[in-house]
Order: structure tokens, then C-alpha cells, then sequence
């Protein structure tokens, strides 16, 4: 089972790496070098948030698959219950937090120029909208790792990968910007 696991990991990170080696070029040269710059910084801020969710991950994991070992079903479906509460909450509070510092992260913080800020308000507002769309998604990744589902956790990390960096490139070859990403 562990190789198994090991294999499912190798293979979905070496797709991962070869996708973003295909796109992020494609992205680049769309967005020009401050736009892309600007989704960055963006998506950094995204990833600090996510950084809060205070190990809640681990713990849950955990007893989920310690509830899936002894077969009790019900506590499992509580365990997912109170997650997923707590990730709304976190979401919801990421939002307001990104989203109301946006100003502040915009012209003190990263000193963006005047005439890129419109387009960085921009980019952090939907940076804000996916984060509160990414911390209940996150309960997906407790579920199938307590369960030791890693091939449907790495098949789902894929997809997600594949549709954020794919639908970037389908809206920038249809001709938007960073505010349609």
C-alpha cells in the first residue's frame, strides 16, 4: 500500500510540475510580466492565509482514520461536520481580512503603481472570493488521506490544478485580463 501511495504522489506531482512548466510561460507572456507579478503576490497572500487553518488538517486526519479503523461511521460524519463549519468560518474570515487590507497591501505593502492598482484590487478581491471557495474544499483532502484514499486526494489535487491553470489560459486566449483570472 505504501508504494502504491508513493506511486500515486510521484505521478500526480511530476503532471503538476509539467503543466505549470506548460502554462505559467503562456500566463506570463498573456499578463506581462507586472500583471503576472501582481497575481503572484495575490496568490502568496492566499497561501499565508491558508497557512491559518491552525492544524486542523492533521487533527482531523487523524481521527478520521482512527474512527475509519474501529469502522464508526457516525463519528467520521461528525468529524466532517464540525470541519467543515470550521472551514466555512476560516474562509469567511479570510475574506474579510484579505479584503479589507487589500488597500493597505496594495499601496503601502507591495507599492504598487498607481496605474496597476485598479487591476490589484482586483486581483486580491478574487483572490479573497477563492480562498473563501478553497477552505471548505479542504475537508475533500481530510477526508481522503484519513480514509488513506491518496489516489482519489492526488486525482482531486490534479483536477483542481488542472482547472485553476487551464481556465487561466482559456480566459487569457479569449482575450481578458487579470480581472477575469
Amino acid at each position: 500500500i505504501l508504494a502504491r501511495n508513493l506511486s500515486y504522489n510521484f505521478a500526480s506531482q511530476l503532471f503538476l510540475i509539467l503543466l505549470s512548466l506548460a502554462a505559467i510561460p503562456y500566463i506570463v507572456h498573456k499578463l506581462g510580466n507586472q500583471a503576472y507579478g501582481i497575481l503572484s503576490i495575490a496568490l502568496i497572500v492566499s497561501g499565508f492565509m491558508s497557512a491559518l487553518d491552525f492544524e486542523i488538517n492533521s487533527a482531523v486526519f487523524k481521527y478520521i482514520s482512527e474512527a475509519d479503523a474501529k469502522k464508526e461511521n457516525s463519528q467520521i460524519q461528525k468529524l466532517i461536520n464540525t470541519s467543515l463549519a470550521f472551514y466555512v468560518m476560516l474562509g469567511i474570515a479570510g475574506v474579510v481580512v484579505i479584503a479589507g487590507l487589500t488597500g493597505f497591501f496594495v499601496s503601502r505593502v507591495f507599492r504598487i503603481p498607481v496605474e496597476l492598482r485598479e487591476v490589484s484590487y482586483w486581483g486580491f478581491y478574487i483572490t479573497a472570493f477563492v480562498f473563501l471557495l478553497k477552505m471548505p474544499t479542504s475537508i475533500f483532502k481530510c477526508v481522503t488521506i484519513g480514509l488513506k484514499r491518496f489516489d482519489i486526494y492526488n486525482g482531486l489535487n490534479v483536477l483542481f490544478t488542472a482547472l485553476q491553470l487551464g481556465g487561466s489560459v482559456v480566459i487569457l486566449y479569449l482575450g481578458y485580463y487579470l480581472k477575469a483570472i
